[in-house]
């Protein structure tokens, strides 16, 4: 089999080498970053990525308003997966009106598997999804 050429030299000189970091950073862009399991009263949410709500109570959290514009500097694009795997009645909360149509509040209902995605857009987040209650959330 023969080798690939450019210009009669080998077309990949280096198949690359990455340490774990690097391989973290390509992983977490392709997949939206890692998956984060809060267990806390009033932990606030990271993003992009899949939160698992696990705490053994009601959580009160917080999230951080979308910076506007595209990325790197900005969050445009980027999504957060909200999970409720305890079947307790979570909330999260964003800065006045930074959910899209002037909403702040999410509100889990009580059952495990309840869940919502949203997506950063021009500072705000906007639900995916069919509008209403989202899976078993409310936004309000």
């Amino acid at each position: 089999m023969a080798n690939a050429t450019v210009g009669g030299q080998p077309a990949i000189t280096k198949a690359g080498a990455f340490d774990a970091s690097s391989a973290k950073d390509i992983q977490n862009v392709l997949t939206q970053g890692d998956a984060v399991v809060l267990m806390g009263t009033t932990d606030a949410i990271p993003f992009p990525g899949l939160v698992i709500l696990n705490s053994s109570g009601a959580d009160a959290c917080t999230l951080a308003t979308a910076v506007a514009g595209p990325q790197p500097q900005g969050d445009d694009g980027k999504t957060i997966t909200l999970l409720n795997a305890s079947a307790q009645a979570h909330t999260v909360t964003t800065a006045a009106n930074k959910i899209a149509n002037n909403k702040h509040v999410l509100t889990f209902a009580a059952t495990a598997g309840s869940n919502i995605e949203l997506q950063a857009w021009n500072g705000l987040w906007f639900p995916l999804g069919p509008t209403g209650a989202q899976n078993g959330v409310t936004i309000s």
